[in-house]
């Protein structure tokens, strides 16, 4: 398996991460503080499952696996008439040929690649003032890495045997998407696309690698208010 230098366009720089954790901080902060009157609106509490996918921006990481589909589930409950609070976590997979490139090596197994996600975060809407609306919000991520790639011990490409990666890290989201009301307000769908940054070190017997998993993520959203 060739190593991935995380593609210096791809990398995120400290600041970019602190830039991205104080907007959701101070997001958060925004709604904790916004009193809403009594019967300014009529949202509820409500658990929502999502399907999408996330398109990674690392060059290295995107050529071997392309686009991850993802789940997610997510507890929403309202703070103030425009303001919600949310938490959420979520299971990414994909599979990869982690020779990619190498014309003159073809991989019969294929690197996998799991991703666990818990967040928490705040989003501003107008979502609970009409049947539809729009909402912006951000979010801190918790990620948990796990990497399996192909060691090969044959001309073939047959793996003899895995190598195996594991770490955690902190990330950072920045989200926006509509929402629709149906059946009477009991339920709502929606889309939501999303700006994540992350980066997590794993390691695996003596070794270490850096992986970038930012990237874009489109899902659509299934909401039952409580």
């Amino acid at each position: 398996m060739r190593y991935r230098s995380p593609d210096p366009r791809c990398s995120i720089a400290p600041g970019q991460a602190a830039s991205v954790a104080l907007a959701a901080g101070g997001l958060l902060l925004a709604a904790l503080l916004t009193s809403p009157p009594a019967g300014a609106f009529d949202g509820g509490s409500r658990v929502s499952g999502s399907f999408g996918f996330q398109a990674l921006a690392d060059n290295d990481m995107r050529d071997t696996y392309g686009m991850m589909p993802q789940l997610g589930v997510r507890f929403t409950t309202p703070l103030g008439e425009t303001s919600e609070f949310f938490v959420g976590a979520g299971y990414a997979w994909d599979n990869g040929d982690p020779y990619y490139g190498e014309t003159d090596f073809i991989a019969t197994d294929k690197s996998r690649l799991r991703t666990v996600p818990i967040e928490i975060g705040a989003r501003l809407t107008d979502r609970n003032r009409t049947q539809r609306g729009f909402y912006l919000g951000a979010a801190l991520e918790y990620l948990r890495v796990r990497e399996e790639t192909p060691v090969s011990g044959a001309v073939d490409g047959a793996a003899s045997g895995w190598q195996r990666f594991s770490g955690w890290g902190w990330g950072g989201r920045l989200l926006a998407g509509p929402e629709w009301r149906i059946a009477g307000g009991r339920y709502s769908i929606g889309g939501e696309v999303s700006l994540g940054m992350r980066s997590v070190i794993l390691h695996g017997g003596h070794e270490e690698r850096k992986v970038i998993l930012s990237g874009l993520n489109t899902q659509v959203t299934f909401s039952t208010h409580l």
